[in-house]
């Protein structure tokens, strides 16, 4: 079977799908897994040198991935969706359906990850 909601258009730079604004000095990540939320903040809600460090290991992850345009994938039972908030807006969210298949939302645009990996989350989740 191919990939769930896509064709085969080329791979592109996540960079191109998304630029993070200048200065990104916050980023809350927001997880939704089986009716659960959890969230993660990085980086403090106005602007300074330490927050900016903070928020680096987000972006510098987000522009690791290597993305692929797509319709918008079907739901899957049990997957993990991260909603990206970047300076208090809405930005970007990041569907990982498990068995090693994601996508990214951005734009309005929804891309399948070709290398996907679990956002920095886990260490900053309260």
């Amino acid at each position: 079977m191919g990939l769930m909601g896509c064709g085969e258009p080329a791979a592109v730079e996540s960079s191109e799908a998304f630029a993070f604004p200048e200065p990104a000095y916050n980023i809350v990540i927001i997880c939704n897994h089986g009716g659960d939320e959890i969230r993660a903040e990085f980086g403090n809600e106005e602007y300074s040198p330490e927050s900016m460090a903070e928020t680096a290991p987000v972006i510098n992850w987000f522009h690791g991935l290597k993305l692929q345009e797509c319709n918008e994938p079907e739901p899957v039972e049990g997957s993990a969706y991260y909603e990206f908030k970047v300076n208090d807006k809405f930005e970007l969210g990041y569907d990982d359906k498990g068995g090693n298949e994601s996508y990214v939302l951005a734009g309005g645009q929804w891309y399948k990850v070709i290398n996907p990996s679990t956002p920095p989350f886990a260490a900053r989740s309260n």
